[in-house]
C-alpha cells in the first residue's frame, strides 16, 4: 500500500472519529437540554392544575352559594337568600348570575311582602265577614225564638177565645136567660148608707171588668149601689163604683183588670170576686186563667185553682193551684210547670217572686220538652229570669234516671250557646285516643271563664282556662273588656301512653305553652285602645294543638298596643309592637305616630284636601337573629289635593300629590336621606241606567221590575321616580319600596237589580261584574319619549251572581296580559234549594314560588229525615292531582240534643295518612263547640251565609 494511500485512509479514520464524536457530543447535549424542559413543563403543568383546582373549587363554591341562595328564595327567606348571594358575590365580583340574582330578590321580596300583605287583608276581612255573619245568624237565631215565643202565646189566646165562643153558643143553644145588667150609680157622700146583704149577689154570666179610679182614699166605706137586671143584656158586667175603687190601688194608671168565666159573682161588703167556668183574668201584660178563682180587692191577690196558666211574653207558668199577688207579680205554685224559652222545668212549688224572677223548689230544668227529659238538672231551689239568666246551687246532672255530674253553683245566661260542659272524645294519628273537655264558669254579670283539660295518649294530659271579662262586673266601670287564654302542656309526660314524634322534634319530654291576652278600652265614643300580647313556647304549637286558630290566621302572633282617637275631620293613632317570639321575623314599631285626614272641603271650593303623615322608628329583627338587626327612623307625609267637577254625565276628579320622606339613615352609606315624590292624576266615570218592566217568579227569582246599570271608568296615576333608589333603603314596609309608575285604568261595571222587600223598597243585586285592565307607559329618563316594555298589565275580572237566596255565585279572575297566565283565580258556588240540600263548590288558584295553589273544594250536606244529616267535604290538589283532605260526618239527632260522628283524613290512604275521628255530644240549645280541635269541626261555605 503506498503511502499516499495509508495517509488517506487514516484522514478518513480520524474524519470519521470525529463526526461520531461530534454527533454524541450534539446528541448528548440536546438529550441534556430536553431533560431540564421537561421538568420545567411538568411543574408548570402542576401549578397549572393547581391553579385550575383554586378556580373549579371556587366556581363549585359560587354554585353551591347560589344553589342555596335560591333554596332560601323558594322558602320565602329574602334576608338570608341576599347574605348568601353576596358570599357568592365576593367570591366573584364579576359573577353574572349573583349580580343578576341579587337584582331580582329584592322585586320578588317587594312582591311576597305584599301578596302576603293583601292575604293578610283578605284573611282579616274574610274573619270580619264570618263574624258579621255569626253575628247577623244569632240576631235571626233570637228573633225566630222570639216569634215562636209570641206565636205560642197568640195560640193559647186564640184558644181561650175559641173556648169562650164555644161556651157562649152552648149557652144560646141551651136557650138559658140572658145576663143581668149591673149598673154602679154614683156615689151620694151624704146620702144614709143602705143596708147590703152579706149574701152573695145574683150570680151574672159573662165579663167583669174593672177601671181604676184616678184617686179613691181607701178609709172610706164604699158608696151606696143599686143593682137594676136587664133579662136581655149580653153587655159586660161594669163593677159598682165601690169596687172600681178598692181595685184602683190594683192596677196601674191607664190599665183595667177584666175577669172572664162562665159564672161572676162578687161580693160588695167582702170586697171578692169569684168566677167559675173558664175563668181568665188580664192586667196588663200579666193573663192568668183556670178553672175556678177568688179575687180579694183589698189584699189585691187571687186564688186559682184548677188548670191555672199565667203567661207573659217569653215564659208560662201552669200548675194545679196558685196563689197570685197582681201588685207584686208574683205568685206560690202548687205541682207547677214552667216555660222559660229554651228552657224548661217542673217542682212541686213554684214561686214567682218578681217581675221577671221565678223560684222553683224541688224540681229540675231541662232544655227538652218531654215529659221525661233525655237530661235534666236537679236542685232543690232553681232561680230562672226569662230572657236572662238561670241559677242553681248543689245541681246534680242526670241523663235519663243516671246521675252523671255534680255542681256546687250552676249559672248559665239564657242567650248562651255554649253548653256548661262539653267532651269530645275521638282519635288521631297525631295525638292517638283523646279526650277534650271544657268547663264553663260564669263568674259574675258577663265574665265566665273556660277551665280546659285534655287528655291525649301520644302526648299526655294538657290543661288551661279562657277568661272572659268585662272590667264593669267588678265595680270598675270604664276599664274595658278582654280576654286572657292559657294552655299548658308537658309532652311526652306523665300520662303519655305511646309517644311519638311531631316532626323532628323526637320523643322527649317538653313544656309547650300558649298565652294570649287581648284587651280593649273604650276612653270615650270617639277614642279607643287596644292591647294584644302573645307568647308562645315554639313555633308550631298552635298548628299542634289549635288548629282551626292557625288555619284562620296563618301569620304572626301580634304583640302591640294602640290608641285611635277617630274624629270627624281627623284619626290620631299611637301604635307599638315588640317581638316576644324568637323564632319569628318581626318589624318593630318603637313607636309609629300616624295622622290621617280624610277629604275635607277647603272653604266653599270644589277644591278637596286629604293627608297621612306618620312618625316610626322601625327596629326589623330577624327569626332566631339569623341576620343582623335593622334599625332606622323615618318621617313620612302625603299631601293630596283634588277637584270634583261634572261636564254632563261627566264625572271628573283631577288630583295631583306630593310625598317627602326623611330617613334617618341608608343601609349602604348610613347617611340621613330625604326623598322627594311628585305625582298625580284624574279619575273620570260616567254612569247610565235603562228600567225594563219585567215581573216574574220563574224559579223563585221574585223579579219586580229590572233595572241595568252600567259605569263605565277611566282612572290615570302617575308617580314620578323617586330621587332615591329603593335598594338603598331599609325596606320595612310598602312605602319604602315606592318606585316609579305611570299607568292608566280602565274599567267597566254592569249591574242587574230588582226590588224587593216590605212594598219594594230594597234594590237587590242580581247580577253584578267589574271588568278592568291596567296600561303602562315607559318613558324615557329625563324625556317625554315612549319606549318599549310598556304594555297591558293585570285583567281583571270579578262576577257575582246571586239571583235568588239559594243560589250563589262568586269569580275572580286576574291574568297576565302579555302571556294569558293566570295570576290568581277563584270561583265559589253554593246551591242550597232546600234545608235538606246544600253542595258548596270552591275553586282556587294563586301562583306561588315555587309551587302554585290550585285547589279544588267541594262540600255536600244533606238531611235524610229530621232523625238524619250527612255532610260530606273534600279538598283536592289539582297541581299535584292528589286528595288534600277529606271529611265525613253524619249527625243524629235526639230530639233536644244531637250525636255527631265525623271522620277527616289528611289525604287519600287510611292506612298511612294522618286522620282524626271523633265523636260530639251537643245540645241543641247551646250548638257551640268551639274547645279547640285539631280540625275544623265546620267548613265555611262559599257564598253568602243563608243560616
Amino acid at each position: 500500500m503506498s503511502s499516499t494511500t495509508k495517509h488517506t485512509k487514516n484522514i478518513t479514520i480520524v474524519l470519521a472519529c470525529s463526526f461520531v464524536m461530534l454527533v454524541s457530543c450534539v446528541f448528548t447535549s440536546a438529550s441534556a437540554q430536553s431533560t431540564v424542559s421537561e421538568q420545567e413543563w411538568v411543574s408548570r403543568a402542576r401549578s397549572k392544575a393547581k391553579e385550575e383546582d383554586v378556580v373549579q373549587r371556587r366556581v363549585f363554591k359560587i354554585s353551591q352559594y347560589m344553589e342555596k341562595a335560591r333554596k332560601l328564595r323558594a322558602e320565602n327567606k329574602f334576608s338570608q337568600a341576599r347574605s348568601t348571594a353576596r358570599k357568592a358575590l365576593s367570591m366573584n365580583e364579576q359573577n353574572a348570575e349573583a349580580l343578576a340574582f341579587l337584582e331580582q330578590l329584592d322585586d320578588e321580596e317587594n312582591y311576597f311582602r305584599l301578596e302576603k300583605e293583601r292575604l293578610k287583608k283578605e284573611k282579616k276581612e274574610q274573619k270580619q265577614a264570618k263574624i258579621e255573619a255569626k253575628k247577623l245568624a244569632k240576631e235571626k237565631k233570637k228573633r225566630a225564638k222570639k216569634e215562636k215565643a209570641e206565636a205560642k202565646v197568640r195560640a193559647t189566646e186564640e184558644a181561650a177565645v175559641k173556648k169562650r165562643v164555644a161556651a157562649e153558643a152552648k149557652r144560646q143553644a141551651e136557650k138559658k136567660p140572658a145576663a143581668k145588667k149591673v149598673t154602679a150609680l154614683s156615689a151620694q157622700p151624704e146620702a144614709e148608707e143602705p143596708t147590703v146583704p152579706s149574701a152573695p149577689a145574683q150570680p151574672t154570666q159573662g165579663t167583669i171588668k174593672i177601671k181604676p179610679l184616678a184617686s179613691v182614699k181607701t178609709d172610706e166605706k164604699p158608696a151606696p149601689v143599686r143593682i137594676e137586671t136587664s133579662e136581655d143584656s149580653t153587655e159586660p158586667v161594669e163593677a159598682p163604683a165601690g169596687l172600681s175603687g178598692d181595685l184602683s190601688q190594683l192596677a196601674k194608671p191607664g190599665q183595667s183588670i177584666i175577669v172572664d168565666g162562665d159564672k161572676v159573682e162578687y161580693f160588695e161588703k167582702d170586697g171578692k170576686i169569684v168566677a167559675e167556668g173558664d175563668v181568665s183574668i188580664t192586667y196588663g201584660d200579666v193573663k192568668l186563667s183556670c178553672d175556678r178563682i177568688e179575687v180579694n180587692t183589698k189584699a189585691r191577690q187571687a186564688l186559682c185553682e184548677g188548670n191555672v196558666l199565667i203567661e207573659q211574653p217569653g215564659r208560662t207558668l201552669s200548675g194545679d193551684r196558685i196563689r197570685y199577688d197582681f201588685a207584686a207579680k208574683r205568685g206560690e205554685i202548687v205541682g207547677a210547670e214552667v216555660e222559660a224559652f229554651p228552657w224548661f222545668g217542673q217542682a212541686e212549688e213554684t214561686g214567682k217572686v218578681g217581675d221577671n224572677e221565678y223560684v222553683l223548689k224541688k224540681g229540675f230544668i231541662s232544655t227538652c220538652d218531654l215529659d221525661l227529659p233525655h237530661y235534666r238538672l236537679k236542685a232543690n231551689e232553681i232561680r230562672i229570669f226569662p230572657n236572662d239568666k238561670v241559677i242553681a246551687k248543689n245541681v246534680t246532672a242526670y241523663i235519663g234516671k243516671v246521675p252523671v255530674l255534680w255542681f256546687p253553683y250552676y249559672y248559665q245566661p239564657m242567650i248562651q250557646t255554649k253548653a256548661k260542659v262539653q267532651f269530645i272524645p275521638g282519635s288521631t294519628s297525631d295525638w292517638g285516643y283523646f279526650l277534650l273537655s271544657a268547663w264553663r264558669m260564669h263568674i259574675k254579670g258577663n265574665s265566665k271563664a273556660d277551665i280546659l283539660f285534655d287528655y291525649r295518649t301520644k302526648k299526655g294530659f294538657a290543661g288551661g282556662a279562657n277568661l272572659y271579662y268585662k272590667m264593669e262586673d267588678f265595680g270598675m266601670e270604664g276599664l274595658g273588656e278582654g280576654m286572657l287564654r292559657a294552655y299548658f302542656i308537658n309532652q311526652n309526660g306523665w300520662g303519655t301512653y305511646d309517644p311519638t314524634e311531631y316532626r323532628d322534634e323526637g320523643t322527649e319530654e317538653k313544656w309547650r305553652r300558649r298565652i294570649q291576652w287581648k284587651h280593649r278600652l273604650d276612653f270615650d265614643p270617639e277614642t279607643t285602645g287596644m292591647l294584644e300580647f302573645n307568647k308562645m313556647s315554639d313555633e308550631n304549637v298552635l298548628k299542634d294543638y289549635f288548629y282551626n286558630e292557625y288555619e284562620e290566621t296563618n301569620s304572626v302572633p301580634r304583640n302591640y298596643i294602640s290608641v285611635v282617637s277617630a274624629k270627624n275631620n281627623y284619626t290620631f293613632s299611637l301604635t307599638a309592637n315588640k317581638r316576644f317570639n324568637d323564632f319569628y321575623t318581626v318589624v318593630q314599631r318603637l313607636p309609629e305616630l300616624k295622622l290621617e285626614i280624610p277629604d275635607q272641603r277647603l272653604w266653599k271650593t270644589p277644591i278637596y284636601y286629604t293627608s297621612e303623615s306618620s312618625a316610626t322608628y322601625f327596629d326589623k329583627q330577624y327569626k332566631n337573629d339569623e341576620s343582623p338587626t335593622e334599625k332606622v327612623g323615618r318621617l313620612d307625609s302625603v299631601h293630596r289635593f283634588s277637584y270634583v267637577a261634572n261636564v254632563g254625565p261627566l264625572n271628573l276628579t283631577p288630583y295631583a300629590f306630593y310625598r317627602g320622606t326623611a330617613y334617618e339613615r341608608d343601609k349602604i352609606e348610613s347617611k340621613a336621606k330625604f326623598r322627594n315624590i311628585f305625582g298625580g292624576g284624574i279619575d273620570t266615570f260616567m254612569r247610565f241606567h235603562k228600567v225594563y218592566d219585567v215581573n216574574s217568579n220563574v224559579w223563585g227569582l221574585n223579579i219586580n221590575g229590572l233595572r241595568h246599570i252600567v259605569v263605565p271608568s277611566v282612572n290615570y296615576f302617575y308617580r314620578q321616580q323617586p330621587n332615591v333608589d329603593k335598594n338603598k333603603l331599609y325596606q320595612m314596609d310598602e312605602i319604602d319600596a315606592l318606585e316609579k309608575e305611570n299607568k292608566i285604568t280602565l274599567s267597566l261595571e254592569n249591574k242587574l237589580q230588582t226590588k224587593r222587600g216590605e212594598d219594594l223598597q230594597a234594590s237587590v243585586d242580581l247580577v253584578r261584574s267589574i271588568v278592568s285592565i291596567d296600561y303602562e307607559f315607559r318613558m324615557k329618563k329625563n324625556n317625554y319619549q315612549f319606549q318599549e316594555g310598556g304594555g297591558f298589565r293585570n285583567l281583571k275580572l270579578d262576577l257575582e251572581l246571586s239571583p235568588n237566596g239559594w243560589f250563589y255565585v262568586d269569580n275572580k279572575l286576574e291574568i297576565t296580559p302579555g302571556n294569558q297566565a293566570i295570576k290568581t283565580g277563584s270561583v265559589e258556588a253554593s246551591i242550597r234549594p232546600n234545608r235538606n240540600f246544600r253542595l258548596d263548590l270552591g275553586y282556587r288558584y294563586e301562583k306561588m314560588t315555587p309551587d302554585p295553589r290550585n285547589q279544588l273544594t267541594f262540600e255536600l250536606g244533606y238531611v235524610f229525615n229530621p232523625k238524619w244529616r250527612f255532610d260530606w267535604y273534600e279538598r283536592f290538589d289539582l297541581h299535584k292531582t292528589e286528595i288534600e283532605e277529606q271529611q265525613f260526618s253524619i249527625v243524629r239527632d235526639l230530639h233536644c240534643w244531637e250525636v255527631e260522628v265525623t271522620y277527616d283524613l289528611k289525604g287519600d290512604d287510611i292506612f298511612k295518612d294522618d286522620f282524626t275521628f271523633w265523636v260530639a255530644f251537643r245540645v241543641k240549645a247551646f250548638p257551640d263547640l268551639n274547645i279547640g280541635l285539631n280540625r275544623s269541626f265546620e267548613k265555611r261555605p262559599p257564598g253568602p251565609d243563608y243560616r
